[in-house]
């Protein structure tokens, strides 16, 4: 797969997730069978939501619009600005 995603939004889902996974933990008796699996849900959430953060990023967006710049591939007219704003947006 050949796609680039946003990290923060990822993240954000995986955190909301968490948080599910967290109130499930805090509601369920720890003498119930299922309080085990509940806190490993939650160590396996918490986890994803590290690695996430801890992934370096795919491109830096502003060195790639100032090494377009500098290489003559993006001139400071509407189509360049065009470009930049796409670049920007990650393609989106």
């Amino acid at each position: 797969m050949d796609k680039l995603i946003s990290a923060e939004k990822l993240y954000n889902k995986v955190a909301e997730l968490e948080e599910l996974a967290r109130d499930r933990v805090l509601d369920t008796p720890t003498t119930s069978p299922a309080h085990p699996r509940y806190v490993a849900q939650l160590n396996e959430r918490t986890a994803l939501k590290h690695m996430i953060m801890d992934e370096p990023a795919a491109f830096d967006k502003e060195k790639v619009i100032e090494e377009l710049k500098e290489e003559g591939c993006i001139i400071d007219d509407e189509a360049g600005n065009r470009v930049v704003e796409i670049i920007k947006k990650g393609g989106v």
